[in-house]
């Protein structure tokens, strides 16, 4: 795969552009990444991306990308339970999505191509069946939005 067709990693700016809001940022502690972090007590989010090549020329290429973000929580935070953390997180990332229009993101090393993109939210937020992986002690509640978005990279 040539350099042209190769899409920046997805994960960069959707996880940018989540924590840019007040809101998500502070519901999550700024805890977004692509994988459950170490101590998954504390609420966090993971962003799972894809993106599937549409049609190419030899100034740019069209893809079809998809998002899904994960609100997860273990504990309760103030007078919410697991579960509500886990909803007010993916609502709360569902908001920031759906609302922001067409984005621009430059990749920060030189030479660095422009990605434009559109998120728009298909499903969620999906109440899901608790992680028991880690035991008792552990239990993550969570809870999953999907977006669809045409991605341009230039």
């Amino acid at each position: 795969m040539t350099t042209a067709y190769a899409i920046p990693d997805l994960h960069i700016p959707i996880r940018e552009q989540l924590l840019a809001d007040a809101e998500f940022a502070a519901l999550v502690g700024g805890r977004v990444g692509t994988r459950a972090p170490d101590n998954v007590l504390a609420p966090y989010a993971v962003i799972r991306c894809s993106a599937n090549p549409l049609s190419s020329s030899s100034r740019s290429v069209g893809w079809r990308g998809g998002v899904q973000l994960h609100g997860c929580a273990a504990r309760d935070v103030g007078d919410l339970s697991p579960e509500q953390v886990a909803w007010k997180i993916c609502a709360a990332g569902a908001r920031v999505l759906d609302r922001s229009g067409q984005q621009t993101w430059t990749e920060t090393e030189p030479g660095g191509r422009s990605l434009t993109y559109t998120p728009r939210v298909t499903a969620g937020p999906l109440p899901m069946d608790p992680n028991t992986s880690r035991g008792p002690d552990a239990v993550v509640y969570w809870a999953l939005i999907t977006a669809t978005m045409p991605i341009h990279l230039r």
